[in-house]
């Protein structure tokens, strides 16, 4: 087999592991929804958008760190 083709393949691999986990999450934010109900489910979304910004925002801030202490 052909680099080209076992490089086609680990791609092809990766985007169907990608498509399997979407699927899962959209299952789980249904069952989640389900067992909410519309207004905490809001809630939640709205939670979980906080904790991922704060994250991302923590995350910059400490890679920012490491570039200026490394340059």
């Amino acid at each position: 087999m052909s680099e080209f083709a076992k490089s086609r393949n680990v791609v092809r691999d990766a985007l169907v592991d990608v498509q399997d986990a979407r699927l899962r999450q959209q299952a789980n934010e249904a069952e989640i929804k389900q067992l909410l109900g519309p207004e905490l489910y809001e809630d939640w979304q709205d939670l979980r958008q906080q904790t991922g910004l704060a994250a991302n925002r923590a995350t910059k801030l400490v890679l920012g760190g490491a570039t200026t202490a490394q340059g």
